[in-house]
């Protein structure tokens, strides 16, 4: 079985993949398995405690990444 691993948090990488992963079930009639991996933005669900360096980083995607 083919894997194919994406970014989860990226709407158009999960939509090219899922469009490929199609491609490939429809043509080769191959099952095809979507791995999404997601980050969260909240500390307390980090396991690795925040440097400063992490925290550019957290301010850096808090304003490119919409968090619902």
């Amino acid at each position: 079985m083919k894997v194919i691993r994406v970014d989860g948090n990226d709407v158009f990488a999960v939509y090219n993949v899922t469009k490929a992963a199609r491609e490939i079930a429809l043509n080769r009639s191959r099952p095809v398995m979507i791995e999404a991996m997601t980050y969260r933005l909240d500390r307390v669900l980090w396991r690795v405690p925040l440097s400063n360096n992490s925290h550019s980083l957290e301010s850096t995607l808090k304003g490119s990444v919409r968090v619902a």
